[in-house]
């Protein structure tokens, strides 16, 4: 389980999941997670449409499912990274 929370002057907790198999390495996933969140926060949110992925971190983006907890009443809650961000 991933927690990202940004702080605007609201919460907002974005929790990331992915389950994995048995023969996934987790250690290398963790690595591949971390590396997407750093180019994420590295980013103005105002930039965020400018963020760049490489063909696997699209794909790693891809398997995340998301679950969204804050203060702000969404229309349509985002159920995956790429609705996230």
């Amino acid at each position: 389980m991933l927690l990202l929370i940004f702080f605007y002057g609201i919460e907002i907790f974005l929790i990331f999941n992915r389950k994995l198999s048995d023969n996934e390495n987790r250690i290398e996933f963790h690595n591949s997670v971390q590396e997407l969140l750093k180019k994420l926060k590295a980013l103005p949110i105002s930039d965020i449409n400018q963020l760049k992925l490489t063909n696997e971190e699209k794909q790693l983006a891809e398997t995340l499912t998301c679950q969204y907890y804050g203060d702000i009443q969404l229309e349509s809650k985002p159920t995956s990274f790429t609705e996230a961000i």
